[in-house]
């Protein structure tokens, strides 16, 4: 009985990692284009690269790689994944990349990430990525945007995709190519992952940094929400609900940021006018189109309402300044 229940369990699992990328590739895939997958040679995203071997022409699949070379496993694991796609004739960019003690960040290796994978998705003109963030990483991102201090913007974590281009990667050199990064799997859990894993005996090697609670995303895995979890084991279905409720409400203010920017006009705003828009307002104008350092806009609109001179510093050279009842954005070359 309990082999039965398991077995049930397992194949369950299968049936709802496989519908819930079939709905995806008919959404947003429906005339079969070649597609690349971002592949660690970990548990999610050989899942990932598996599925869609099983779903997907194996032969408009490309499957890229990044060794961080932070430890003596990143070259075995390279290795392993080389003669695991060899093996499904699956065509496979690898690339090594060489860190300085204090470039060791997950923000730095990210960067470095995505501007290789955008210079081979170009060069092999491709415009899809796929990428095996889950349910169980979104709630990781919420909660560590929480800890850090962000607006309710940066709660509504990991969109299922977006578009990445030159213009949001730094020194990404003369790449005009736009990628869009697909996440598949934002609705599955780990544990829907894990069950697919076990069913079809899926092998995948683990990064070594992945249980180091040197990383603080990594002690928000390992610490923070099992414990949070305790406290209420819905977690993962409540912070996915307020992910999409605050992504519903930023819709809202989005529009009324653009109709409130059509009333304002051009720079330099005048102040009693931008005064008279509600504070999500202001802050809306201030961490989209200027900048998303939360401490700034409460800053700033702090300064609004108390009037008077204020210069503040909200990029290396740039100043929002209030003079002559109207907001300036001021470079150092203006002073």
């Amino acid at each position: 009985m309990q082999k039965q229940n398991l077995k049930k369990k397992l194949n369950d699992a299968q049936a709802k990692l496989h519908e819930v990328l079939k709905l995806y590739i008919s959404k947003h895939f429906p005339e079969l284009p070649k597609l690349a997958i971002a592949c660690s040679g970990g548990l999610d995203s050989m899942v990932l690269l598996k599925a869609f071997l099983s779903l997907y022409p194996k032969d408009k699949l490309l499957v890229m790689h990044c060794d961080h070379a932070w430890h003596e496993a990143s070259t075995e694991i390279a290795d392993w994944l080389k003669s695991f796609c060899s093996q499904y004739s699956i065509q496979i960019f690898d690339t090594k990349f060489e860190f300085a003690e204090d470039e060791k960040t997950e923000n730095h290796a990210r960067e470095k990430r995505y501007q290789y994978f955008q210079k081979i998705c170009e060069e092999n003109n491709i415009k899809d990525l796929l990428l095996a963030h889950h349910l169980n990483d979104q709630v990781e991102t919420v909660f560590f945007r929480f800890i850090r201090g962000t607006s309710s913007y940066g709660l509504q974590g990991i969109p299922e995709s977006r578009s990445i281009s030159n213009e949001s990667l730094p020194d990404s050199g003369e790449l005009a190519h736009s990628v869009a990064l697909h996440r598949p799997f934002l609705s599955l859990s780990r544990e829907d992952i894990q069950n697919y894993a076990e069913l079809l005996s899926i092998e995948y090697r683990e990064d070594p940094s992945n249980s180091s609670l040197d990383y603080a995303r990594n002690r928000i895995r390992h610490v923070i929400i099992p414990e949070a979890h305790k406290i209420n084991s819905s977690l993962l279905n409540n912070v996915q609900r307020l992910s999409k409720i605050v992504s519903d409400e930023q819709d809202f203010i989005q529009m009324h940021t653009e109709m409130a920017l059509n009333y304002l006009g051009a720079l330099p705003f005048d102040l009693k006018s931008f005064r008279k828009l509600h504070k999500v307002i202001q802050r809306s104008i201030l961490s989209e189109f200027f900048t998303a350092n939360i401490d700034f806009c409460n800053q700033f609109v702090e300064a609004i309402e108390a009037g008077g001179f204020h210069r503040i510093n909200f990029k290396k050279g740039n100043f929002f300044t209030i003079k002559q009842k109207k907001i300036f954005l001021e470079s150092e070359q203006d002073l």
